[in-house]
């Protein structure tokens, strides 16, 4: 397909400054950047992208050190059957220098569309064209071929030059191939990151800080002489942070290691008190805290969908203690416990169609390393631990341009269950203990 509009420039026009035309977001993409490449990059110089970019945007740094001046970036954006490509000249950091919207047709730009939007792009990086005569057409030169000798001893192939034109623009057939003298601006070592443009990218960090509202509960199983104490707490305020670091998606963000990372989370409970049951006015300061450090692998099942199946192994620690009331008292028969433990699961996350909706949930075992009073010679010297984790969630992602924060709903199941051994002459007598804690939550999260 040739377009009337590139007849307007001269071949040998050429800008003083570099721009890069970014990966094109959106499903379908590639081929829409193809045809924007081919038309910018026969008149100005184009710098590949991997080498202006992190993680697939702009990067102004590289961009400085490269004597790049714009970015052109492109974002398909797909509502029912209808497609339309949003394209974008970035000057900095921000705001937009110029922006518009084309509608597509087949999921590309017909020729009529790419004229217009080339036209604009043109004047948006301040480029300047010159006219150029159009040529003649191929009709107009038959008259001379009427005075060749007869076709017997001159057949027509010898005169497919002169039929030919002298220059044919690019013209874009599909993801990583262009013809024309549009290749030479795209070559073929770049044609990968075109057929990647469908495919889920896994984020870089993701953080969250939010509060949650949970319970906990302590008892004994088939404990002889009631001389210890249970617990329980029916509201515990504990606001929380974690961060996820997935280091390899820096510079591969689709690539099928990209999901490996690491997590860390930390919650504590704030003006936590407790007191004896009864008539006791006391209060003693009380701590609920947990810690968690993991390995977790993201994988997507499949490629094109932001899906995530996610095996998780780790360490969390898991305490709760009681302090001293005011008067220097202390309760009695109350072990303080922190629990130590592996944790090893299996978590997921799924959207729910385009609506920005996700559905995540998990499930882990905790063999317990140490119960530190609970099993150690102060209660129980011989037992054993094992602990349970659920979570269930939903979170929306916002829309740009902040998209890249997301709100999350959740709530989290914690259950450690101890056996004891013990003897007639043992102070404490019981076959086992429970700790439960049951709650829910709300966390801002930001991902890049």
């Amino acid at each position: 397909m040739r377009l009337p509009f590139l007849a307007l420039f001269l071949s040998s026009t050429v800008f003083a400054q570099k721009i890069a035309v970014t990966t094109f977001s959106g499903p379908g993409g590639g081929p829409v950047r193809n045809q924007v490449v081919a038309q910018l990059c026969e008149q100005i110089e184009c710098e590949q992208q991997t080498k202006v970019t992190t993680g697939g945007k702009p990067d102004w740094k590289k961009a400085k050190a490269n004597k790049l001046k714009f970015f052109v970036t492109g974002k398909v954006i797909a509502k029912g059957k209808k497609k339309s490509v949003e394209l974008q000249v970035l000057a900095k950091a921000g705001a937009p220098k110029w922006k518009k919207v084309y509608p597509l047709v087949g999921g590309v730009l017909a020729e009529a569309q790419l004229e217009t939007a080339t036209e604009a792009l043109f004047k948006a990086l301040g480029h300047t064209a010159k006219p150029k005569p159009p040529e003649e057409p191929p009709e107009e030169k038959a008259p001379p071929e009427e005075k060749k000798p007869p076709e017997e001893k001159k057949p027509p192939e010898e005169k497919p030059p002169e039929e030919k034109p002298v220059s044919e623009p690019p013209v874009a057939k599909g993801p990583g191939h262009l013809e024309g003298r549009g290749s030479e601006k795209v070559p073929e070592d770049e044609a990968p990151p075109e057929v990647s443009d469908e495919l889920a990218k896994q984020y870089v960090v993701r953080g969250a800080v939010g509060v949650d509202i949970s319970s906990r509960s302590f008892s004994y199983a088939n404990l002889q002489g009631m001389n210890l104490r249970s617990y329980s707490a029916g509201v515990i305020g504990s606001p929380n942070f974690n961060l996820e670091f997935f280091p390899i998606a820096i510079g591969q963000p689709t690539t099928f290691l990209a999901g490996l990372g690491l997590e860390a989370a930390f919650a504590f409970s704030v003006g936590l008190k407790s007191r004896r049951s009864g008539t006791d006015t006391l209060t003693y300061p009380t701590g609920v805290s947990r810690l968690e450090l993991a390995l977790k692998w993201r994988i997507r099942p499949i490629a094109t969908a932001d899906a995530g199946v996610t095996p998780y192994f780790g360490y969390r620690s898991h305490s709760f203690s009681v302090g001293a009331a005011s008067d220097g008292s202390k309760i009695d028969r109350l072990p303080n416990i922190a629990w130590s433990m592996l944790r090893i699961g299996v978590a997921g996350d799924v959207p729910i169609f385009k609506t920005g909706l996700h559905i995540d949930g998990r499930f882990g075992v905790a063999p317990i390393l140490g119960a530190n009073e609970l099993i150690s010679t102060a209660y129980f010297p011989q037992g054993s631990a094992f602990g349970l984790e659920l979570g269930l969630g939903l979170a929306y992602q916002f829309p740009e341009p902040v998209d890249f924060l997301s709100v999350r709903a959740g709530i989290d199941f914690f259950r450690y269950g101890a056996s004891f051994k013990t003897s007639m002459t043992d102070m404490f007598i019981a076959d086992g203990a429970v700790d439960q804690h049951f709650g829910g939550g709300l966390q801002l999260r930001f991902q890049y």
